[in-house]
């Protein structure tokens, strides 16, 4: 694995896409863990990939990656938890929206 981040750091696709596929699946786990959500983790994980190709050259030591990546997975899981803030109401709460009424047929 060294190897490949070494690589990638020099500008190496090919080795980053190697190095991607080794620790996506520890990713997805992460993601999913925190997020319960199949699209959202999968979401994530692209993600956190982008991010890491983006800033691989500010990695200093290439053993670290995989804590580092991981600590961008849980920040990209952060973002889109953020993000998620649908509100289910139940049916009688919803009654009492203001302007909320139900569809009328045309």
């Amino acid at each position: 694995m060294q190897q490949w981040i070494e690589q990638a750091q020099q500008g190496d696709a090919e080795a980053f896409r190697e190095l991607s596929g080794h620790v996506r699946g520890m990713a997805y786990v992460v993601a999913y863990d925190m997020l319960s959500d199949v699209q959202l983790a999968e979401d994530a994980v692209q993600e956190a990939l982008l991010e890491a190709y983006m800033n691989l050259g500010s990695l200093q030591e290439p053993a670290a990656f995989p804590g580092w990546f991981k600590t961008i997975v849980v920040r990209q899981c952060h973002r889109l938890l953020r993000r998620k803030t649908e509100t289910i109401l139940p049916l009688e709460a919803a009654e009492q929206v203001p302007g909320a009424s139900p569809a009328q047929p045309r």
